[in-house]
């Protein structure tokens, strides 16, 4: 279902190009750092909230950064990612981030390794 959710973001992110010329550097760091601030102001968005960004219009690389951002915090435990509980009609439901309480102000800074 995460890979699902994924596929869909990447699909609203926009139009495939062509030619794309990325001028900055995919930047993981910046990723998690755009998602700790989201989850301490929120603490909890769907999957597919968070990956379209704060105006619901992410580009590819963003969504590719945030997905990644994710993942990373999961594994660090700054996040908790389930699946909320369905009824009869839809028993796949959304994918839930929640942030943890180790997700508290300054719990997130860069680490020595730049993940980019």
């Amino acid at each position: 279902k995460l890979v699902e959710a994924l596929d869909r973001a990447i699909q609203k992110a926009g139009p495939l190009i062509g030619h794309e010329v990325a001028v900055d550097r995919l930047s993981i760091t910046d990723a998690i750092s755009r998602v700790a601030e989201v989850l301490r102001l929120h603490r909890r968005l769907s999957f597919e909230e968070l990956l379209a960004g704060p105006d619901g219009r992410n580009n590819r690389s963003a969504v590719i950064a945030t997905f990644l951002a994710v993942l990373e915090m999961a594994r660090l435990r700054l996040l908790r990612i389930f699946q909320a509980p369905g009824d009869e009609a839809s028993p796949g439901s959304e994918i839930v981030v929640e942030a943890r309480e180790t997700l508290g102000e300054g719990a997130v800074q860069a680490a020595p390794e730049d993940y980019r």
